[in-house]
């Protein structure tokens, strides 16, 4: 958890917003929201990160944000203001304007957020800067005297609002900005010419922030529109897990399974904006009121509802609720067969999007594909158990899967699930001895085999190709899981795993930029869900952003507390890497897998130079874990600067096929050790030198 004793520090504060954003709501309120993800995209996120900057928190029309020092926030809002200015993408009316605050003084932190008269006067700055421009204090100019090729405009003494002495102001107009020379960070551009509905949809969803919890340490936007103006632009819903009313409460899996069901029919909707099952599940068995539920994962409606079910017979009961108000707009209840389990879900989706009269905006009811009852049971009940992720479920799983494809040899619900078990034994076998008995390639080729039976099957299935394109990346070929991944996310653009997925793939082929913007991204569309923020941790890991990754790897832990791998190790190395090795260690300590453990013990005291206690982590590792951790060993001896040990265990580790190695091109634990003339023939053989990376195509967002 974060430090609860909060601290005083000096620090550059930025405050900016848009000039004129009530007006241009009020006029055009989809297109104003539209230009504002763009801004923020394109322009304020990427030069933030460039500078070092550490984003407070989102507003509606603007952010807080703090720099180490006066001179970076300055750069940072020059750059930003010469971009935004210079910026192509928008027409010139439709252009928005910022206005920029920064002052150096005192703040309080709780390591979450900042407060205190740095930040209000930080904020009255703003206010006082001209459109285009930035307003700061005496304090920064003094600060950055002679480092910028700027005219200061002095402001003169100002009294400030509840500020209890005068300020002494500095304004630098847009005329006065330099000229923009640097080509400025390349991000993704937007569409084109996206259907309207489609970039309100889009614009809502990424500025519509409400933070699902307290632990969520990283993204602390406020959520922009009320719950009754988001029901208003862009319909929204979360499906809560059905409860299972059954007699002996052993109907789980299968109330379970038909909740999810219909939550990826409704997300077929494109009208429709759907809360990832993750974080929809989160309020399982938790006494919540909907209103709050909605409220925290920020959506209009809610369908909640319960399965009775017994010798092949269920009942199911459903009903849609409001969230502005807690109104019930529809209720029903099923009795059937499970021979018309199909058909009850699509009933129910049809009544959501009537009720939503989503037909208003070109939206049809979403229809499911029915497979053999028996064969349904089965995958639904092998969902039930892969979720648990242990070596005897995942055993059960893969023994439930099988007995569904003997039944429904084309079912590509159990491929899908097959290959997903395998490539989270290969991926997962280092984290615990739990994951299963496979080694890495034996998991690695059911994985494959799997999923090229489900694409075999289905050649428009996302989830399908999403899934060969990773277990194509965990086993170093890249190539194909580009290509692999390049369909998934052209078929499904939408889907939660298939963006974790482009994410991984990102980040193995060094785009990291883009991998960033990306998981940061899903953990607003996934709020609740601890694999989008540690996609976002590691993004920023191998970037060098070690706070936001320390941020983000403690969100994703206070979702999941017993997580075991890397969390708590990527926590203590970047803790490392910011100069506190002791913190590090402390750190380690919460971790419960005796091999992770050890090897954070071997990176820090490799670090810090103690060589005889990495020497005894790295024994440790080899005489229990060699075939697990080879890439592991490999990283302590690299940081060591040992480099004959290092590309021996690198070579052990691909003869292994040890997944680790996808970070390999870019982990920062190598540095000693790169410019080793062995460096990059290994980075070539595994297929990911520089030149090789370069090659491979691949575009995001895809292109149209």
């Amino acid at each position: 958890m974060e430090d609860s004793n909060p601290q005083r520090r000096l620090a550059a504060i930025m405050l900016a917003d848009v000039a004129g954003f009530s007006t241009r709501m009020e006029r055009d309120e989809s297109g104003t929201f539209a230009r504002m993800l763009q801004l923020r995209e394109r322009i304020i996120a990427p030069q933030l990160a460039a500078h070092e900057g550490r984003l407070i928190k989102l507003t509606g029309d603007g952010f807080l944000a703090e720099f180490a020092s006066a001179t970076a926030a300055l750069r940072c809002a020059i750059a930003i203001q010469q971009r935004n200015l210079a910026d192509p993408a928008p027409q010139a009316a439709d252009r928005l304007s910022l206005r920029i605050g920064i002052n150096l003084g005192d703040i309080i932190s709780d390591g979450q957020d900042i407060a205190g008269d740095g930040v209000n006067i930080a904020a009255r700055l703003e206010a006082l800067a001209p459109t285009d421009g930035i307003c700061v204090s005496a304090a920064v100019k003094d600060q950055v005297h002679g480092q910028f090729d700027v005219q200061f405009e002095d402001g003169g003494e100002v009294h400030l609002k509840n500020i209890a002495r005068s300020v002494h102001t500095y304004t630098i107009p847009a005329a006065a900005l330099p000229p923009l020379l640097a080509a400025p960070v390349s991000m993704p551009a937007p569409p084109a010419r996206a259907p309207r509905r489609r970039m309100l949809a889009l614009a809502l969803g990424a500025c519509a922030l409400a933070a699902i919890c307290a632990g969520l340490l990283l993204l602390r936007q406020q959520a922009v529109p009320a719950a009754a103006r988001v029901a208003e632009l862009a319909p929204s819903i979360a499906v809560l897990p059905f409860v299972d009313m059954s007699q002996n409460r052993d109907q789980e899996y299968f109330s379970d399974g038909i909740s999810e069901e219909l939550l990826n029919l409704l997300a077929h909707v494109p009208q429709l904006r759907v809360i990832a099952r993750t974080s929809s599940f989160s309020f399982k068995g938790k006494s919540v009121e909907i209103a709050d539920i909605a409220r925290k994962l920020d959506v209009a409606f809610v369908l909640e509802g319960s399965v009775r079910r017994a010798n092949h017979k269920f009942r199911i009961t459903a009903q849609l609720i409001r969230a502005a108000d807690s109104a019930h707009l529809w209720s029903e209840t099923y009795d059937r067969s499970d021979e018309d389990v199909f058909k009850v879900q699509d009933e129910i989706a049809a009544a959501v999007v009537d009720r939503l009269k989503l037909s208003l905006l070109g939206a049809s009811a979403p229809k499911s594909t029915p497979i053999d009852p028996q064969a349904h049971a089965l995958i639904l009940q092998a969902n039930f158990e892969a979720r648990r992720e242990s070596q005897d479920t995942n055993t059960l799983a893969i023994s439930l899967y099988r007995r569904a494809l003997a039944i429904a040899p084309r079912a590509n619900e159990a491929w899908n699930g097959l290959a997903a078990v395998h490539l989270n034994q290969a991926r997962y076998s280092n984290w615990s001895p739990g994951s299963g008995p496979q080694s890495n390639d034996e998991a690695l080729r059911a994985a494959r085999d799997a999923a090229e039976h489900a694409v075999a099957n289905d050649a428009l299935d996302a989830h399908a190709h999403s899934l060969l394109g990773m277990a194509s990346l965990s086993d170093s070929d890249i190539a194909s899981a580009a290509k692999h991944l390049r369909q998934a996310i052209s078929l499904d653009a939408r889907d939660p795993a298939v963006r974790r997925d482009v994410v991984r793939f990102l980040i193995t082929s060094g785009r990291l930029e883009q991998a960033y913007v990306l998981a940061k991204d899903n953990t607003r569309q996934d709020p609740a869900n601890p694999d989008a923020y540690n996609n976002v941790a590691v993004a920023c890991y191998y970037s060098s952003r070690w706070q936001e990754s320390i941020d983000a790897m403690r969100a994703a832990l206070a979702l999941m507390p017993q997580t075991t791998g890397p969390a708590h190790f990527r926590i203590a190395t970047a803790l490392m890497m910011k100069g506190d090795s002791q913190a590090g260690l402390r750190e380690l300590e919460a971790d419960h897998s005796e091999r992770w453990r050890t090897f954070g013990l071997g990176v820090i005291h490799a670090h810090d130079g103690r060589t005889d206690e990495a020497e005894r982590a790295i024994d440790i590792l080899k005489a229990k874990y060699e075939r697990d951790m080879a890439y592991n060993i490999a990283v302590v001896y690299g940081v060591m600067g040992k480099a004959d040990a290092t590309f021996e265990w690198l070579d052990k580790a691909y003869a292994y096929h040890d997944t680790g190695l996808g970070g390999v091109a870019n982990s920062p634990m190598f540095a000693p050790v790169k410019q080793d003339r062995r460096w990059l023939p290994f980075l070539r053989k595994v297929g990911m030198a520089p030149e090789q990376l370069a090659a491979i195509s691949f575009d995001y967002p895809p292109k149209p």
